[in-house]
């Protein structure tokens, strides 16, 4: 495996940990105060819960892109070369 490869893997791994462990546990918090508030009829809580849910969407769709282009990457810089292969 490659440097380029390993690297891109680390870094996947790493943007796949951040969305797991902090963006969709923060945006299902925030989803699930709007749903809350909008049972209640308070739409100003609502209205701070859909603020919040949405403020995270620049994040969560850059991670999302970084999580593709770092695969993409990373399966490109594994393929094995033509000199890579036994003879």
């Amino acid at each position: 495996i490659g440097v380029v490869a390993a690297v891109s893997m680390l870094l996947l791994a790493g943007v796949v940990a951040t969305n797991w462990v902090w963006i969709r546990p923060t945006m299902h918090h925030h989803l699930e105060a709007y749903w809350t508030a909008a049972r209640a009829g308070d739409i100003a809580a609502g209205n701070a819960g859909r603020a919040a849910f949405a403020g995270f969407h620049p994040i969560a769709t850059g991670l999302l892109v970084a999580q593709a282009g770092l695969a993409l990457i990373c399966a490109a810089a594994s393929r094995p070369r033509p000199l890579d292969r036994q003879q």
